[in-house]
């Protein structure tokens, strides 16, 4: 059985010996918020019987059109995530003599729940796009 080197692994800090959790990075939000825009846009031009639920979005795409729309709404959202959630870190870091922890627990708490809503998102609007395309095909 092979075996895998915690050293290999991606993420991995050898000066602590942890591994880190990508969902808590901006990496990962944008990672996931690309798949979820890039699904959305998919599936709103090719499958007729998918439409946008979030109304914010959904004006976008009437006004700018669908591939503008959801790439504007994807920068909106992950700008405004990274800047609040980075400023946070930085406000906290101000008013605590231990300022690493909290860039960790800020950066969680402000990247890890969204990381997984979009990610979800993404694989909800796969399913749909499959599901719209068995019914038109």
């Amino acid at each position: 059985m092979a075996s895998v080197r915690p050293d290999a692994l991606a993420g991995f800090d050898r000066a602590t010996a942890r591994i880190r959790w990508p969902v808590t990075s901006p990496r990962a939000l944008v990672l996931s918020k690309l798949l979820d825009g890039a699904t959305t846009a998919v599936g709103l031009l090719f499958v007729p019987a998918v439409a946008e639920a979030n109304p914010l979005l959904r004006r976008l795409v009437a006004v700018l059109g669908i591939v503008p729309g959801v790439v504007l709404g994807t920068l909106v959202v992950v700008g405004t995530v990274v800047l609040v959630t980075e400023a946070g870190v930085l406000a906290c870091q101000r008013l605590d003599p231990e300022p690493r922890r909290w860039g960790r627990i800020v950066r969680t708490v402000g990247y890890g729940p969204l990381t997984v809503v979009f990610a979800i998102a993404a694989v909800n609007n796969l399913v749909l796009i499959a599901w719209g395309l068995r019914l038109v095909g």
